[in-house]
């Protein structure tokens, strides 16, 4: 939020991303909203964001007590998503294709689609292919470097999965 906004240009932004025509959907309101509340330059960035997150981590960084940065490094994101594309290679080395996965990552992005795996609770299928538990997309988002791109809950999920 601005630091110059009161309740009530709040309130405004709020009904005018309700009001305007054009978003179909719960998370392109959202994304309207955070535009017009200035958090982000436009609606298209807004949206990114807000599709890794869940219901109450999007509740949590509109009430400002949450671990979730306002915007994440795109260059640490380009990186991470450079290490998931070299772990589908190793996975093709292998001998393993994981066809969904990388139909997922075609679609939507790395970062998106491991946030979204996370948020469900379910391990990757190379996490459960494979008895390396450190060749696996839960154990790059514990690497140091990509510990600001997740929140302390997904990186927990990710550690019990990985030290069970």
């Amino acid at each position: 939020m601005k630091p110059n906004m009161t309740f009530e240009d709040l309130a405004k932004a709020q009904r005018e991303a309700l009001t305007k025509q054009g978003p179909t959907t719960t998370n392109e309101m959202r994304a309207q909203f955070l535009r017009l509340r200035g958090d982000f330059p436009n609606e298209e960035e807004a949206l990114k964001f807000i599709n890794t997150l869940s219901n109450e981590e999007y509740e949590k960084y509109l009430n400002g007590n949450n671990p979730i940065l306002l915007s994440p490094d795109p260059q640490l994101i380009a990186a991470f998503e450079a290490e998931v594309e070299a772990l589908v290679q190793e996975y093709n080395c292998l001998g393993y294709v994981p066809t969904r996965f990388i139909n997922m990552l075609g679609n939507d992005g790395a970062f998106q689609t491991i946030k979204r795996l996370i948020r469900v609770k379910r391990p990757t299928s190379g996490f459960i292919t494979y008895p390396e538990k450190l060749l696996s997309i839960e154990a790059l988002v514990l690497k140091d470097q990509y510990k600001p791109l997740f929140t302390d809950d997904e990186k927990k999920y990710c550690r019990k999965l990985i030290f069970i």
